[in-house]
């Protein structure tokens, strides 16, 4: 008994030493299960979208990419100074010698907002660009319906993919037509283009780390029934 007992101090202490060294050595990287970066990565897991209210953003994509992305990746969570604990929560970032921004984390949506100051507004309203999206070719997926995979086509898209494509060039989330209150799993309204140029919208939820495309939202049955 008394050896085990040994054994068991010195694991305790070996792990301890080993937990110090990986937090102020390594400053977490690595480390997902640290509430810095599980912020982080439910951040990276969704549609980082720039609000249309939003104007002290650069105009130069790649460099309002890099720069959100640093904060991201650099920045340090300010638990203190975030809203964490309601549906529409944001968390506040502070990156070394640079202005806080603010990122929203709805419950159960696949969109992140992003703010240069602290959101004192309903954050669901007005609209937003989708800008950062997660890094995978596969984010969009179908529901398994004749009428929806008709439509799919019927509007010139070849495959999820190449609607996905449609949405990181030119879409846009209309907050005000978004169910996104009082509701089980908020859905949203998403604007874009079809390959033949034409603006089309669609409603979408969040399943498994997929974006749902529940339905096409267009005037013209496109011959599906």
């Amino acid at each position: 008994m008394d050896s085990l007992l040994k054994r068991l101090k010195y694991y305790g202490i070996g792990f301890g030493m080993g937990l110090i060294f990986v937090i102020f050595f390594f400053q977490n990287r690595g480390c997902s299960w640290t509430p810095t970066n599980r912020i982080k990565s439910s951040i990276l897991e969704r549609v980082v979208v720039i609000p249309d209210s939003e104007k002290s953003f650069s105009t130069n994509d790649e460099t309002l990419e890099k720069e959100l992305k640093n904060y991201i990746e650099n920045g340090e969570i300010d638990f203190k100074n975030s809203k964490k604990k309601e549906p529409n929560k944001y968390y506040k970032v502070d990156l070394k010698g640079r202005k806080s921004l603010y990122f929203s984390l709805p419950d159960d949506s696949f969109i992140s907002a992003v703010y240069a100051k602290k959101p004192n507004h309903d954050i669901w309203s007005g609209s937003a660009r989708l800008f950062l999206f997660p890094e995978t070719q596969d984010l969009i997926f179908l529901d398994t319906t004749d009428l929806i995979s008709c439509q799919l086509l019927g509007l010139g898209f070849k495959n999820e993919r190449d609607l996905q494509k449609a949405l990181m060039q030119k879409g846009t989330i209309d907050f005000n037509q978004s169910m996104n209150k009082d509701v089980v799993k908020p859905e949203h309204y998403l604007t874009l283009f079809s390959p033949k140029g034409k603006e089309i919208a669609l409603n979408a939820v969040w399943y498994k780390s997929k974006i749902n495309v529940t339905a096409f939202s267009i005037a013209d049955s496109l011959g599906c029934e």
